[in-house]
């Protein structure tokens, strides 16, 4: 009895769910704006935000927006309510999606299907390569390639990236690992990646000269590195100096190892 109550509740769930998702739709927004400024800001609640250089001066703005509701005629009505705003502020552009209230009221209106309709929308971005960078995301993964500015990105659930960057990096993720690629030996300010679940790992320049703070508490610590070691040292635990020392570095995680190696 026990077995068919459990399979009957699945096959539930499994119509229910083929009932919430029946109508899909999706659009496109393309532009290209104009931009002298020196920091660009892009937020999304449901999506992966992708961010790459290139040799222009404004920045260009690439997004998928998908509306996922019971019928595709909700599905319609709600994507006319759907817009990415740009605005300049100063020396900052703000990239945001504005939407009518999304999500269900409950688990029960999710698997019925009478919730509102739920919003995805994904970020392709081109900024000039000497560009400041701050990108959040709720449920989603944030990619950063060749940006020499600083950056600061965010997210619950989701890995981040960051490749081939040049400037002071921030990021932190609750669910998702962290990879992030320094180029430059020339670190003019700190680096600080956080994780609960989910590996870290930094590439640095042999030549680079940093402190180094490293924390996990269920995983490894590894690192190419001599690290001179000062203050508390054990297998969850590492504070020393690269190269005599420098910006701080600070690496952290509860559940994955922590690594750092030389690009």
């Amino acid at each position: 009895m026990p077995k068919k109550i459990t399979v009957s509740f699945v096959l539930f769930l499994l119509v229910g769910l083929a009932a919430c998702f029946s109508g899909t739709i999706t659009r496109e927004y393309h532009k290209q704006h104009e931009f002298d400024g020196d920091e660009v800001s892009v937020e999304t609640v449901n999506g992966k935000i992708f961010i790459e250089t290139w040799d222009e001066d404004g920045v260009d703005v690439y997004a998928e927006i998908q509306v996922r509701a019971s019928n595709k005629r909700d599905a319609r009505d709600f994507m006319e309510n759907v817009e990415i705003v740009v605005r300049k502020r100063n020396d900052r552009l703000d990239i945001r999606v504005e939407k009518p209230h999304d999500g269900s009221g409950g688990f029960w209106d999710w698997i019925s299907g009478v919730g509102k309709p739920n919003v995805t929308v994904n970020f392709a971005i081109k900024v000039p390569e000497e560009m400041n960078i701050e990108a959040s995301s709720v449920n989603g993964a944030v990619d950063v390639v060749g940006v020499e500015g600083k950056l600061s990105l965010s997210t619950t659930n989701g890995k981040i990236t960051a490749e081939a960057i040049a400037g002071a990096v921030e990021a932190s993720t609750t669910n998702g690992s962290i990879y992030v690629d320094i180029s430059t030996s020339d670190l003019m300010d700190g680096v600080s990646l956080n994780t609960v679940n989910g590996s870290v790992k930094l590439a640095l320049d042999g030549d680079i000269a940093a402190d180094v703070e490293i924390s996990t508490v269920n995983g490894s610590i590894n690192t190419d590195f001599p690290l001179e070691v000062r203050g508390k040292w054990g297998p969850k635990n590492v504070s020393g100096e690269i190269n005599g020392g420098g910006e701080l570095i600070e690496l952290e995680t509860v559940n994955g190892s922590v690594s750092i190696i030389e690009r």
